[in-house]
This record gives structure tokens, C-alpha cells and sequence, in this order.
């Protein structure tokens, strides 16, 4: 099997950016009188926002790989690193609005965000009140087609 490699889209995460300092400075302009609205918002908004501005200033490339040995996440929310087939319990994928995700549940998700800082811990539990895993791959800042990537995601672990 050979490896996919799904680019990491400069572009979208650059709109992703704009979008998200939009909606601060409205919400923050609308809301002004209810400041604890305006905290939830900062909140809500400013993770997003911190991650993607981290990973623009990064130089990696790829955002996801997916070989036999596991797949390797690299996306701005989460970016928990490599996750072995064998940590995988399933791989699903999901839509919410134009958004799609690769939804992975693993058997130990603690163990694995032990990897990644607070503020990515954080991401993850607010994923998980969304209903989602708390392992939570976002393809909206790839290039990749999210069904591709399934497909290839099914077609690595069926060569176990």
C-alpha cells in the first residue's frame, strides 16, 4: 500500500484566520454590553484562531499521512501526532455543515492527548460535547477529497 500524503491548504487556513478575527471584532462590537457572550465568544474563537496562526508559521507541508503503519496528523485543531492502526478502534467520517472530519475513536484518547499541550486538550473536549471523538481530524484546511481519504484509510487498516 502506498502512502497518502494530504497537503496542508495555506490559503483556507489563511481565510479561516480572517474569518475568525471577523467574528471577534463583530461580536465583540455587538456584544459589548454582555460581557460574559463576549468571553464565551473569545473563548470559542480565539483556540481556532491560535491554532491556525501556529500553524501558518509552521513549515510543514502535509497536513495528514496515511500509510499501513497508522496515519499522521499534522491539522491545526489537534494535531495529535502518529496514531497507529493498532491504538484505532474505528475511523468514521463526518459532515457537519460544509465541513468534513475523519472522526477517530481510539482506546486510549488520554493517553494520546497526553501528547499535545492544554489548549489542544481543550479543543478536544469541546469536540467531544459536539458528540465527536475527542480525536478529531478536520479536513477543511487540506487539499485532500474526504472521501479519498476514507477510502484510503479503509483500504490501510484492511491490510493489517
Amino acid at each position: 500500500m502506498d502512502a497518502l500524503t494530504v497537503p496542508f491548504a495555506r490559503p483556507k487556513a489563511v481565510l479561516a484566520v480572517m474569518a475568525s478575527v471577523g467574528v471577534l471584532a463583530i461580536g465583540a462590537w455587538a456584544f459589548s454590553r454582555e460581557r460574559y457572550v463576549v468571553g464565551i465568544a473569545l473563548l470559542y474563537f480565539m483556540l481556532p484562531l491560535a491554532f491556525h496562526i501556529n500553524r501558518l508559521l509552521s513549515a510543514r507541508t502535509e497536513a495528514l499521512v496515511i500509510d499501513k503503519s497508522g496515519l499522521t496528523d499534522y491539522t491545526p485543531l489537534l494535531g495529535v501526532g502518529f496514531i497507529s492502526w493498532s491504538e484505532v478502534q474505528d475511523v468514521e467520517l463526518r459532515k457537519r455543515g460544509i465541513t468534513s472530519f475523519l472522526n477517530v475513536k481510539v482506546h486510549n484518547a488520554s493517553g494520546l492527548l497526553g501528547r499535545v499541550g492544554f489548549l489542544k486538550r481543550l479543543n478536544a473536549w469541546f469536540s467531544s460535547l459536539l458528540g465527536f471523538s475527542p480525536i478529531l481530524i478536520n479536513l477543511a484546511q487540506t487539499y485532500g477529497d474526504p472521501q479519498q481519504i476514507m477510502e484510503k484509510v479503509r483500504e490501510a487498516r484492511a491490510a493489517l
